[in-house]
Formats: structure tokens, C-alpha cells, sequence
């Protein structure tokens, strides 16, 4: 009876998974709030099932994918089916929930360089450089359109966008790991709380302001800029590509640890919520000297003395 239960439950979820594919394939704009929830039925079925239910769940999704729409639509399958199993399997072991959102960071990590580098080395598809090429015909049609109408541009604008994209293509390591993180956070803000209402015991985050870096990145961060100093400035290179990306995550993490810190000073003085995110999108063109407010918070236990 109760595996009965079960395979009528997996029924239901692969049909559930079904309408979100067929929304999200052939319905604009509604498409984008599905895209969302197509983790749902493989989160909810493997907090509550064995795992070799999830799997045969995981399989007729890959099958009814290709039947209903396309090969095209098996990666997006992948993406969503493996990342929804690693949520319901975490959840189902009683996993925290920050271990639960690095655990599915890293799947939808590993399953973009997978994509990626099958979409470059079997259909010779480079969406990166072909996104940079167009951005760079852009730039040139509107230099020759200028040059047309008697003006010419800034000769320092067009290195600096040169150098620009240059320094987007090498930080797309960085690039996809926040991403990923960026991607599971959202999915899991969408879900947990749908997942919630049908009795799954989703875990919860501690609030932001509580958020609290370990100081050793403090160390990394000095590390990082040593050898950075001690390898040199060439523009080219494996280490100088490693050191860049390296740098990139940690400020990265400093300015997210900066930003708590303002939540904390807003909670501790009893700000609003509403201006603590109006600091939020205020402080995006200072990104840097909330990153340096990180790292003295790191650094000084500024916490502690504000506690006092």
C-alpha cells in the first residue's frame, strides 16, 4: 500500500512537472514565474520518498521532456530535476538550510560548466564570445556612425570598453559561481515557502543582520593581494586570471558582509525595514567601500562594540 502511495504521489509530481514545462515552453512572460517553481516536484517528492523513487521520477521527467518538447529542453530537465533532488534529499536528513543552499549552489554550479562545455565541444556553441562579439559590432557600427556625422569618439572609452570585456570573459569563473548562488537562493525563496504549506519541514536562515563571514577570508584576502604583487601585473595568464577571480569572490563576500552589518545597525537602532533596502540599492555604486566596511566588521568585532 505504501508503495502504491508513493508511485501515485510520483504520478502527480511528473504531472505537475509536465504543465510548468508546457508554461514555461509556450507561455511568454507567465513563463518566467514557472521557470521558478520546476524544481517544486522533484523538491517535494524526495523530501518524502526514497531516493530511487526521486530517480524514477527523475527519468520519466527526462522522458516526457523530449516527447512534449525537444532534446533542447533535457538540460533544463537536468538543471531543475538535479537541483530539486538535492533539495528534498538535504531536507529529508534534516540538513541545515545553509548547507542545503551551498549543497544546491553547487549542483546548478556543476550542471552550467557541463552544459557549457557540451554546448562548446558537441554543437560549437560559445554563447560568452558570441555575446562579447555582437557587444563589440555594436560599438563599432557606433563609432563609424559617429565618424559619419563629423564626430569621433574618445579614443580612452573605446580601451576602456575593450578592457572591459576583456576582464568580463576572464572573470566568468566568477561569473558562474555567483550565478549559481545567486540562482539557488532565488529557488529556494520561491519554494521553501509552497514546500511549507504542504507540511515538508523546509528549514529556515538565520535573519541577514546575523550574518557573520569567518575571519580566516580576512587572511585569504591579504594572501591574495601578496601574491598578486609578488606574480606582477601581466594581463595574461593562468595566475593572473586565478588571482583576479579569487579577489573578485572575496570583495564579493565582504561587500555581502557589509551589507549585513548596515542591516544590523538598522535593526539595533530601530530603523525600518523600508530604509534598510533603500540603503541597499543606494550603496550598488559604492559597492566598494561597503566591502571595506565588511572586512573592518571582520576585522574589529564592530558588532560587538555597537552591542555595548
Amino acid at each position: 500500500m505504501n508503495q502504491a502511495r508513493q508511485l501515485t504521489q510520483g504520478a502527480l509530481m511528473l504531472a505537475v512537472y509536465l504543465v510548468l514545462l508546457l508554461i514555461t515552453i509556450y507561455v511568454p512572460l507567465v513563463s518566467l514565474v514557472a521557470n521558478l517553481f520546476l524544481i517544486f516536484p522533484f523538491l517535494y517528492y524526495s523530501a518524502k520518498h526514497p531516493v530511487k523513487f526521486s530517480l524514477v521520477l527523475f527519468i520519466g521527467a527526462l522522458i516526457l521532456s523530449a516527447v512534449v518538447g525537444t532534446v533542447i529542453n533535457l538540460p533544463l530537465t537536468i538543471m531543475y530535476g538535479t537541483t530539486g533532488i538535492a533539495m528534498g534529499l538535504c531536507i529529508r536528513f534534516k540538513k541545515s538550510k545553509l548547507f542545503t543552499y551551498a549543497v544546491s549552489s553547487f549542483v546548478i554550479l556543476i550542471n552550467l560548466i557541463v552544459q557549457y562545455t557540451a554546448a562548446v565541444l558537441f554543437f560549437n556553441i560559445n554563447f560568452i564570445d558570441d555575446t562579447l562579439k555582437q557587444l563589440q559590432i555594436s560599438i563599432d557600427r557606433s563609432v563609424n556612425f559617429m565618424e559619419k556625422l563629423g564626430q569621433t569618439m574618445d579614443p580612452r572609452m573605446v580601451s576602456q570598453l575593450d578592457m572591459v570585456f576583456g576582464l568580463f570573459k576572464t572573470l566568468m569563473p566568477s561569473v558562474f559561481v555567483l550565478g549559481a548562488f545567486s540562482v539557488a537562493i532565488l529557488l529556494m525563496a520561491a519554494n521553501f515557502p509552497l514546500a511549507k504549506r504542504f507540511r515538508v519541514d523546509v528549514p529556515a536562515f538565520k535573519p541577514f543582520r546575523q550574518m557573520q563571514l569567518p575571519k580566516s577570508l580576512l587572511w585569504y584576502y591579504l594572501i591574495t593581494i601578496v601574491i598578486s604583487l609578488l606574480v606582477g601585473k601581466t594581463e595574461s595568464g593562468f595566475a593572473h586570471s586565478a588571482l583576479l577571480n579569487v579577489s573578485f569572490m572575496l570583495q564579493t563576500l565582504f561587500y555581502l558582509q557589509g551589507l549585513s552589518f548596515i542591516y544590523f545597525l538598522c535593526h539595533n537602532k530601530n530603523v525600518p525595514k523600508a530604509v534598510a533596502v533603500i540603503l541597499t540599492i543606494i550603496t550598488f555604486p559604492v559597492l566598494y567601500l561597503v566591502a571595506i566596511l565588511g572586512m573592518l566588521d571582520l576585522g574589529f568585532a564592530m558588532r560587538q562594540r555597537f552591542q555595548r
